[in-house]
């Protein structure tokens, strides 16, 4: 016995619960589109008998006439279809092959332009923004041949999206404002276009920083993820460092960072999640590069010292960075007097 898709076994065992909702003119669809499948598995050689056993096990439980009708020609439909397209290859007259004008050839039509032409003629209110976004990241990510995209490229499409989709949100105006910029992005800045945006200027709304500023920080812990490597010159050689977490050191993402961290009256909420920045860099191998390129070492000390509740976490966060540094690196680039005084503090 042969074998078929196992979509067919999802199929039979839904199917009774299609004819149980008793919406007739769903069923009827439902019952054309699987008959065509079915006749086209048979075309594709899969087992016919198995075909036939699901076909008549959907008969059993069925009692819409046209569905059962439907059903019945499933493999008769299959069979003329298949004669006829025979019929289509074989040529029309006994001219020559090589007199033959050429067919012109056509191209079918992309999932974006098949979707982007949907989102034109939609009448939803939020469609030509959206439509500007997916043009604009297809556009960037062809440009970019697929290749060497930093995961926050596909981070800040899917979030800039669901806020194009909801006009109240607080960072509606900035997103709309950076579609609009041109018809592509520059991956390399977007990390420092979004920081300056949010942190050094004025929220769109009196009330919304806080929204942005906790939008911002998830975006860069959730962009930091991409554990392929690249090569970063430096005084000590070559290091390697993984794809996104050198764009956030081309782009000086933790030095930003750790400076708004020490703003005065900032949400403890807004604090961790810069903690949850750095340690997410330890993760994808940047250990090493706070370490020497932006003194995580130094300000961790500094923070700890200042016992304003996060005291405990910075220690941990010591620890992690401490264990997963390039420990021989860091010792020629800082002395030993500074692993020593980093390995008294995650022990304190």
């Amino acid at each position: 016995m042969g074998t078929v898709s196992l979509l067919f076994a999802v199929i039979a065992e839904q199917w009774p619960f299609v004819v149980k909702s008793h919406k007739k003119e769903d069923e009827e669809n439902i019952a054309l589109w699987i008959a065509r499948y079915l006749g086209c598995s048979k075309l594709a050689e899969e087992d016919e008998v198995i075909l036939s056993l699901i076909r008549d096990e959907m008969l059993d439980v069925t009692l819409n006439k046209k569905s059962r009708s439907t059903l019945k020609k499933t493999f008769k439909q299959s069979q003329i279809s298949n004669l006829s397209s025979k019929d289509r290859q074989e040529p029309k007259d006994s001219v020559s092959p090589i007199l033959e004008e050429p067919e012109p050839q056509t191209s079918q039509p992309s999932l974006q332009e098949v979707f982007g032409n949907r989102l034109e003629q939609s009448t939803y209110a939020e469609a030509k923004p959206i439509y500007l976004l997916i043009g604009e990241a297809a556009e960037t990510a062809k440009d970019l041949q697929f290749q060497q995209m930093s995961f926050i490229f596909g981070e800040i499409a899917a979030r800039s999206a669901l806020i194009l989709a909801n006009p109240l949100h607080k960072m509606y105006g900035k997103v709309n404002k950076y579609t609009n910029k041109g018809p592509k992005w520059d991956v390399g800045k977007i990390p420092s276009y979004r920081i300056d945006k949010i942190l050094l200027r004025e929220p769109e709304q009196y009330d919304g920083h806080l929204v942005e500023v906790n939008w911002l920080l998830d975006l860069l812990i959730n962009g930091l993820r991409t554990e392929r490597v690249s090569s970063s010159s430096s005084m000590m050689g070559a290091a390697k460092i993984s794809q996104d977490m050198e764009l956030y050191r081309q782009c000086n993402v933790f030095e930003r960072c750790l400076a708004f961290y020490a703003s005065p009256g900032l949400k403890r909420q807004i604090e961790r999640k810069i903690l949850h920045l750095v340690y997410r860099s330890s993760e994808v191998g940047g250990s090493t590069t706070l370490i020497t390129r932006a003194g995580i070492f130094s300000w961790i000390q500094a923070q700890a010292a200042r016992k304003d509740g996060n005291d405990v976490i910075l220690r941990q966060l010591m620890r992690q960075l401490y264990d997963s540094c390039d420990q021989e690196r860091v010792e020629k680039w800082g002395g030993l007097a500074l692993m020593k005084s980093a390995e008294q503090t995650k022990l304190e």
